[in-house]
């Protein structure tokens, strides 16, 4: 195995101020809009003295494609952002990126909280609720525990028994978490659709200390919302996307999305769905297409503490036409602690005719798949930096190259696909993982795991048919 040259700490750092500290500038023929905490929805917002006010206003707002939308920079603005076709939009001003925040309200402050009688600790949110999929207290100090108890013949159980879920008693850690939200059902099953408001409830909340809003400087909620929500022809530039429970940029069958310089964190967490049988599932990316996309970029953002992927295209099912994912880029992103630092795949049931083109994963720097906040999730052997799972994944110019791969809770790559012309083509990355650890798991379906050890050097250039692999064993004290 290679010895590193290079301090990989110093070297992630300066991507992240890099990214952080960007600016750009916009020459645009088309209209351009300001918008401002301080500003009025009811001003035109044409001008940095008549900005708009809020998100829900730009959101409502018909804009003509070449618009460009600009958000105060250091500001927060809470909400949703649903773009127009063809619209840029990004900050103006000085100093950190827009914050583009989708939980509702800062909920650090005591009358949001009452003490669920009959209990010392347990606490009830004061306002209904969507799904929340965590809550985030002190900017990022710490994230609550979600309890999921099943939900068979019409009431809650905890999962894996025929128990009733207890609120009072089946909330298990400080700052654990339990939305009840069953308001709207199909089946006999709660709908936690993110399109229907109708379906609120309760969020408890475990806090052993005494009154959150006491305890805590900020509580922010991941309520099941997309942060943005994208069509074709977008740029999403210079925002910070934080504190959305689905995805924080997420949008199916778009075309032309560009999000640059973009921080996007703290994401991720809700229900999908329930199943029948009880089981369920929770999930949030950090931008994601789902079935078609053309002409996809992710570059130069930062993505941390996602519950599920920072970056993905993505689909598997039915589809009355033949899905295609092309001149896909994600390069120069700096992505730490999400459970798979980029996802890929595509299994159509119903057409052979579906490819992924064009696909380029390039100089990115991914740190520690499987730590931080989505280690909550009970399927915790799935993680990786490279997630594309045992699928068809029909693909050509399929290129990876030139990416740090700095460990995995599990494995680094997981690369399956029903024929060997899909594989993707590894060139010149860099593989560093805990000695022993689990570490590829690449072939043709079903693949199986290689583990990390004295052939490790040799599995890269055999398996991935990287060459020019650089393959590092990590020596300094796990995460």
């Amino acid at each position: 195995m290679k010895n590193l040259k290079y301090d990989l700490d110093a070297l992630f750092e300066s991507r992240k101020h890099e990214i952080l500290t960007t600016n750009s500038s916009f020459f645009s023929k088309g209209p351009i809009y300001y918008v401002s905490p301080d500003g009025d929805d009811e001003n035109d917002g044409k001008s940095r003295n008549t900005p708009w006010k809020t998100l829900n206003k730009v959101s409502s707002t018909p804009l003509v494609r070449g618009s460009v939308v600009l958000f105060e920079r250091n500001r927060t603005f809470r909400g949703v952002l649903t773009c127009c076709e063809g619209v840029t939009y990004s900050a103006y001003g000085k100093g950190a990126k827009p914050r583009l925040f989708a939980s509702p309200e800062n909920a650090a402050y005591p009358a949001a909280w009452e003490k669920l009688e009959g209990t010392d600790n347990i606490w009830r949110y004061t306002k209904e609720i969507t799904d929340c999929g965590t809550l985030v207290f002190d900017g990022g100090a710490y994230h609550s525990i979600k309890e999921i108890p099943s939900y068979v013949d019409g009431k809650y159980i905890v999962r894996g028994t025929d128990i009733p879920f207890d609120v009072k008693k089946n909330i298990r850690y400080d700052l654990g978490i339990f939305c009840d939200c069953a308001k709207v059902m199909r089946r006999d099953i709660p709908v936690p659709d993110m399109y229907n408001r109708e379906n609120v409830g309760t969020l408890y909340l475990r806090c052993d200390r005494g009154n959150p809003g006491l305890v805590f400087s900020s509580i922010e909620l991941c309520v099941r919302e997309n942060g943005v929500v994208p069509k074709n022809g977008v740029t999403i530039d210079n925002l910070c996307i934080r504190y959305a429970g689905c995805h924080g940029i997420g949008g199916g069958n778009v075309k032309g999305l560009t999000v640059r310089h973009c921080e996007i964190g703290r994401i991720g967490g809700c229900v999908q769905f329930y199943n029948p049988d009880g089981r369920v599932t929770r999930y949030g990316n950090g931008v994601e297409i789902y079935v078609s996309c053309a002409d996809y970029t992710v570059e130069n953002c930062y993505l941390y503490e996602i519950y599920d992927a920072a970056i993905t295209h993505q689909f598997k099912g039915k589809s009355p036409s033949p899905c295609t994912m092309t001149n896909v880029v994600y390069k120069n992103n700096l992505i730490e602690n999400c459970v798979y630092s980029i996802e890929y795949f595509l299994d159509q049931d119903d057409c052979d005719e579906q490819i992924m083109s064009d696909i380029l994963i390039e100089n990115n720097f991914m740190r520690c798949a499987g730590y931080g906040f989505g280690t909550q999730r009970p399927d915790g052997t799935t993680p990786a930096h490279i997630k594309g799972w045992d699928h068809k994944n029909p693909a050509k110019n399929f290129v990876i190259k030139n990416n740090i791969f700095d460990r995995s809770g599990h494995m680094i790559v997981h690369a399956g696909f029903a024929d060997a012309a899909y594989k993707p083509q590894f060139v010149g990355n860099t593989y560093i993982q805990n000695d022993g650890g689990e570490f590829l798991r690449v072939g043709k379906n079903p693949t199986s795991m290689m583990y990390f050890d004295d052939s490790a050097q040799d599995s890269v250039k055999n398996i991935l048919g990287d060459e020019n692999g650089c393959v590092a064993c990590y020596k300094g004290e796990n995460k």
